[in-house]
């Protein structure tokens, strides 16, 4: 699946059917993305902007991370279908299967990864969205809060896939919780403080 080629409209009629694919993963994929493009909307209207020229460097970074971030966000999405793909067809296997033991904790492993990269990637867009509170055009302070609080939401979403994953794997956490919840409190007390810079 390719969720940069749909149609929003699209994409909600196969996220509503019985296709378990896109899913909730899918789903936190592009919702972060969205969230980075109404952050780049607030850069769009930032650079350039009179009164903000001491900005400009600052804001052109910001710009190219949150782009490159966007972009990663459906990636991300896309693999979180893959992943599940796998998962789901060795969990087909019959349970007595030498296979089926040897690969699901495998194919867990991998399709917990997936949600902790998009719960990493929401990190480093509240650190820009951060940054940007204080230095893009006001008028838009209200689509950054609203950009800062649904990345923050993609997060705690991702947090559930980690957790659903992580009963296929014989009870080995590799650390991915401590990881999630390390970078889910980064992420909270970002969102915090831009949403507060915005108010």
């Amino acid at each position: 699946m390719e969720s940069a080629g749909l149609k929003i409209g699209e994409f909600l009629e196969r996220t509503a059917s019985k296709d378990p694919t896109p899913g909730g993963g899918g789903v936190a994929g592009v919702t972060g993305a969205l969230a980075a493009a109404l952050g780049e909307m607030v850069l769009a209207f930032s650079i350039g902007k009179k009164g903000l020229e001491d900005h400009q460097a600052r804001l052109a970074d910001c710009s190219r991370s949150v782009g490159s971030m966007r972009n990663r966000l459906l990636e991300l999405a896309d693999e979180d279908a893959a992943a599940y793909a796998k998962l789901n067809s060795v969990m087909k296997l019959p349970k007595d299967s030498p296979e089926r033991k040897t690969e699901l904790p495998k194919a867990a492993l991998h399709a917990a990864r997936v949600p902790l990269d998009v719960i990493r990637v929401s990190s480093e867009l509240v650190l820009c969205f951060e940054v940007m509170a204080e230095i893009s055009n006001p008028w838009l302070k209200s689509d950054l809060a609203i950009a800062v609080i649904l990345t923050e939401a993609v997060a705690r979403a991702s947090r559930w896939n980690i957790v659903v994953n992580m009963g296929f794997m014989d009870g080995q956490g590799f650390g991915l919780l401590e990881d999630a919840d390390g970078l889910l409190e980064r992420i909270r007390t970002g969102s915090e403080r831009t949403v507060g810079a915005c108010a």
